[in-house]
């Protein structure tokens, strides 16, 4: 493909999310809360109101998501053997990772995204519907987009759905534009729904195990300095439920919501369940 149709392909799905935010609004405001509860109602207004929060906070975090920087190895990194590093992630011939393309070696957790043709700390995926890479600095923040975005379509699925049943319940006669309009937002809704649900809970599966996408699927090979042995059978970055939540998203619950900073490091050495092993290791032998 030619390189100035690359930018039309790579955004083709932003505006499609753009476009399904607007149309859902819209179906939701107008044709459901509209027609059922009134605009004018009390109930029909805190609706509109939470509605559009939500709406809101889809849309800022999707943009952050969309410019944020997902952490990239720097220049002139080295991963050198070192008593302070626990382990060292490794080939299958145990060598250290080194990455071609980048001509540098590679931190523990990172890999080479082929699309923005760069090293990724601590890579989740590449996700085309930010149009972005999911790394280390902006994981919270995908989650995040993710999260808002349920609780956006579960709202809107309960509206539809009490709407609908309230028509067919009272066998109100609102006009076939109304009907029309319902069937064609819940054929959009419904399976947007399901999917961004699945993805939501398979992140905070991930989060909970201190895991990525590329970990769970390939495991990871280290090499520990004291022993030398090369382990996939464990992850070794898994410190517990709490902690590893609290590492991506900050010590602070007040916090998790929100599209704040977390300070969770450089994303180039990470903790492990070796540490304390190689700490009292390192203790015994002095």
């Amino acid at each position: 493909m030619p390189r100035s149709q690359e930018p039309k392909r790579v955004m083709t799905p932003v505006v499609i999310v753009f476009l399904l935010i607007i149309y859902f609004y819209y179906a939701t405001i107008f044709e459901t809360i509209g027609k059922w509860l009134g605009l004018n109602s009390i109930v029909g207004f805190f609706n509109v109101v939470l509605f559009s929060l939500l709406t809101a906070m889809t849309i800022l975090t999707y943009i952050m998501a969309i410019i944020s920087d997902p952490g990239t190895v720097p220049l002139r990194y080295r991963d050198l053997e070192n008593s302070d590093i626990s382990l060292h992630e490794v080939k299958k011939n145990r060598e250290l990772r080194f990455c071609m393309k980048c001509n540098r070696y590679r931190p523990p957790r990172a890999h080479h995204c082929s699309i923005c043709d760069k090293c990724i700390l601590r890579m989740d995926h590449h996700c085309i519907w930010v149009s972005n890479c999911v790394g280390h600095q902006n994981y919270k923040i995908f989650i995040l987009v993710v999260m808002y975005a349920v609780a956006t379509c579960g709202h809107a699925t309960i509206l539809l759905i009490c709407a609908a049943r309230d028509v067919f319940k009272t066998k109100q006669h609102t006009g076939e534009a109304f009907k029309i309009s319902h069937i064609t937002c819940g054929a959009l809704l419904f399976p947007v729904t399901f999917v961004l649900t699945m993805l939501f809970l398979w992140h905070i599966y991930l989060a909970l195990h201190n895991k990525t996408t590329i970990e769970h699927a390939q495991g990871v090979r280290e090499r520990c300095p004291l022993d030398g042995v090369a382990d996939v059978h464990h992850h070794p970055y898994d410190l517990g439920a709490y902690e590893n939540f609290s590492l991506l998203f900050g010590r602070n619950a007040a916090c998790w919501i929100c599209p704040t900073k977390v300070d969770n490091g450089s994303g180039l050495h990470f903790r492990t369940t070796l540490d304390g092993t190689n700490s009292a290791a390192s203790s015994s032998s002095m």
